[in-house]
């Protein structure tokens, strides 16, 4: 699986946001839906 846990919720949605989460860390923080996508993309174009 992947290490990154991606939640979308009703209010999320609403405002736009996913809230990403890094399995290894425990860290997350809420992120515009494009830039999450992005984010996680660049992360395995590097790896």
């Amino acid at each position: 699986g992947l290490p990154w846990r991606i939640t979308v919720g009703p209010r999320g949605l609403k405002n736009g946001v996913v809230e990403v989460t890094s399995r290894r860390s425990g860290e997350s923080e809420e992120l515009p839906i494009e830039q999450a996508l992005t984010r996680i993309a660049g992360i395995y174009q590097h790896n």
